[in-house]
């Protein structure tokens, strides 16, 4: 699996990815081609966490996954701030 990819929901035997974008309800989502504003190019150098900002990735059109990813960005980044 890529480095992009992230499980966002219950393990259901099938190891199918598919992308944020797409509306397949799967186990695992890559993100690679975009989630929701999130832009992979845009953060893949910089030295900040993109979990601060998950507010400003939200779109209006988002699917089950892209929003998936998100709230799972979201809980890591509380518990990243805690360190």
């Amino acid at each position: 699996m890529k480095s992009t990819t992230m499980a966002v929901r219950s393990y259901e035997g099938i190891l199918d990815v598919t992308h944020a974008k797409s509306s397949e309800m799967t186990t695992f989502v890559d993100y690679s081609e975009g989630c929701g504003k999130f832009v992979v190019s845009e953060w893949i150098n910089r030295l900040d966490v993109p979990f601060a900002e998950v507010d400003s990735f939200r779109q209006d059109d988002m699917t089950a996954n892209e929003i998936a990813v998100l709230k799972l960005w979201e809980r890591m980044y509380h518990f990243y701030a805690m360190l």
